[in-house]
């Protein structure tokens, strides 16, 4: 005997808006809810990240991957001569961050009209700031190594963030109008790599 189902009553699967990110084949990926595109990265390590838009299936990222798979041969090659950062040269940054980073913050905040919650520092792995929905501002002590342009430009990146909670033009427009140059300064930020001289 066939079961009927009441297709009214089937429940849709429900599309996710946060981010999720699982490994495959070696692979990071991370999906992202109002992603249009998909980018790559290989870390340090040698491992390779993909961001994704939420719909786009997996064989279609490894697709991506393998179609990019002399570049990804060559960043690897790049990141074998890289040095970790040893812990003294660690402790020496938090100490530089902790002089110079607060009153900096504030300083460029009150040039160009931000608000802010807070402003920390650690050593993060893998991000060179952040900012919370409470405006709350987090930088990796790293800045320390930048030269002076590129540091005010991921403080102001940030602090564009307590007006804009996206990457979308309208962050852009305000980033460029207050740094003028900003998307030169986020590509010359792809030759430093967190951890690593």
């Amino acid at each position: 005997m066939l079961k009927l189902i009441d297709l009214f009553t089937v429940k849709k699967p429900k599309i996710t808006r946060k981010k999720t990110e699982e490994f495959i084949d070696g692979i990071s990926i991370l999906r992202v809810p109002k992603l249009r595109r998909m980018s790559l990265r290989v870390k340090p390590t040698g491992e390779v990240a993909v961001r994704a838009p939420v719909r786009v299936s997996l064989p279609t990222i490894r697709r991506f991957v393998s179609e990019h798979a002399a570049w990804i041969a060559k960043q690897r090659q790049n990141h074998a001569s890289l040095v970790p950062l040893s812990q003294q040269a660690l402790a020496r940054l938090r100490d530089e961050a902790k002089n110079i980073l607060p009153w900096r913050v504030r300083e460029l905040a009150k040039k160009h009209w931000f608000q802010y919650s807070s402003v920390s520092f650690r050593h993060q792995k893998s991000r060179w700031g952040s900012c919370s929905h409470a405006n709350a501002i987090s930088l990796n002590i790293e800045l320390m190594r930048l030269p002076d342009d590129l540091r005010d430009y991921i403080i102001l990146h940030e602090l564009t963030h307590t007006v804009h909670k996206h990457h979308q033009s309208a962050f852009w427009r305000h980033l460029e109008r207050v740094l003028p140059g900003s998307l030169i300064l986020d590509k010359r930020m792809r030759e430093w790599k967190i951890g690593y001289k």
